[in-house]
């Protein structure tokens, strides 16, 4: 039986496993669930996710009843997501509101969760699974740390330099103005390996939405002269403790002018404003490196929680930017089969003249000299996603192992490269 919205499982007499139909009852219960669990941080955002984001008939809401009082003590949320791999749209879904009252831990009601997840995963192809939870517990689930993620840069009110500026102005964005901020979008995400494609619905109901930009995002345009020069985005941070902010690159000049529009429009105005500022921005990015530059100081970031169910799949579905990898490499036309493995089981990509003619898989352990590369369980997505390099990945785990002869041709396959996924939830 597919799992749909309505679905429903007996765990035992006192409980009932189920999946979330769109209607007012339900959705009261998860929202009441999750502002108990999650109090004010998901309080203004958890009952737009039900109500009226874009894609909320793709949204799986899976909840444990308690079956005697009739309310939801346990949840999780399944999100659709597309994440742009080069150019590659990998289908991905993002786990979300992870809840449990207090009193109820520890009855396996998030594993029991987890596996309905994962099976609307293989159902609906979706070939990773992300979230941003708490540390640790999920790797029981297999997930491991990859992409940086809530990124700090902490700098000194004082330290922002205080210019007067002439023919330039900031403002909110309007339905008007999308086609610029499409183009500029695009441009900036591109630029990473990684990154959330740009669907115009979701990134509205994100970026340009008065009823939630209060609590989350706005979206600014730059102009100078009457002439848009860019745009940025700005929102309290989760914790309301500092800003998130997205900048895509454009002159030292210009990040300048933002900083100042920020500090005067958003810090000042701040009711508990301190001697310094927290925002969350990612350091691969120029803005980041600029207030770095200014005496900023990054804290060390946490990151995305990913599994890959099925590596055979996710390498079949990104075989062309592998391909592309070798075509402008020394290893062009290459005709062999390179093997990978997280100890439990063997991946085969089959090479013909360039080409991955057949992408296989074998459940068993991997001896000496038989793979080219071996990294422990799901610490190989680090590799394979691009987030760390081999060497990187050998210096924290001993048990990483390549063939000499193979190293070159890995290091083509995954290179190091910056990504800078994002979601529309």
């Amino acid at each position: 039986m597919k799992i749909i919205k309505g679905y429903s499982q007996k765990i035992n007499e006192q409980f009932t496993l189920r999946v979330a139909n769109d209607n007012d009852e339900e959705i009261e219960k998860i929202v009441k669930l999750n502002w108990n669990v999650h109090g004010d941080l998901l309080k203004d955002v958890v009952p737009h996710i039900f109500q009226d984001h874009p894609r909320k008939k793709d949204t799986l809401c899976f909840y444990v009843e308690e079956r005697y009082t009739g309310q939801a003590v346990s949840s999780l949320i399944l999100e659709p997501l597309e994440w742009r791999f080069d150019n590659v749209i990998v289908p991905s879904c993002e786990m979300d509101f992870v809840a449990t009252l207090p009193q109820y831990r520890g009855r396996n009601f998030i594993a029991l969760m987890n596996e309905l997840y994962e099976q609307v995963m293989k159902e609906r192809g979706y070939l990773i699974s992300v979230l941003r939870g708490i540390p640790y517990y999920y790797r029981r689930f297999g997930y491991e740390f990859v992409f940086n993620l809530d990124e700090r840069i902490t700098l000194k009110n004082n330290m922002i330099p205080d210019i007067k500026y002439e023919d330039f102005r900031i403002r909110k964005a309007n339905q008007e103005d999308l086609s610029f901020i499409k183009e500029k979008y695009e441009e900036f995400f591109h630029k990473f390996y990684v990154s959330n494609k740009y669907e115009p619905i979701s990134f509205k109901y994100k970026f340009i939405n008065e009823e939630i930009s209060e609590k989350y995002f706005s979206t600014y345009i730059l102009e100078e002269k009457n002439k848009k020069l860019s745009f940025f985005f700005i929102g309290l941070s989760y914790d309301k403790s500092g800003f998130s902010l997205i900048v895509p690159p454009i002159s030292e000049l210009n990040m300048n002018k933002i900083l100042l529009f920020i500090n005067n429009e958003f810090i000042d105005k701040q009711d508990n404003r301190g001697d310094e500022t927290k925002f969350f921005c990612s350091i691969e990015t120029k803005f980041g490196q600029y207030l770095i530059r200014l005496g900023g100081v990054a804290v060390p970031s946490y990151g995305w929680q990913v599994k890959i169910p099925n590596l055979t799949l996710f390498f079949k579905h990104i075989k062309l930017i592998l391909e592309q990898r070798i075509e402008v490499s020394q290893f062009k036309g290459i005709s062999r089969d390179i093997k990978i493995s997280d100890y439990h089981e063997i991946i085969t990509l089959k090479f013909s003249n360039g080409k991955i003619t057949d992408v296989t898989s074998e459940v068993k352990f991997s001896e000496p000299e038989v793979s080219d590369v071996k990294i422990p369980g799901p610490m190989l997505y680090k590799l394979i996603l691009s987030y760390n390099s081999f060497e990187e990945i050998k210096f924290l785990i001993k048990d990483a192992v390549i063939k000499p002869e193979s190293k070159p041709l890995i290091n083509i396959l995954f290179p190091k490269k910056k990504s800078f996924p994002e979601s529309y939830y």
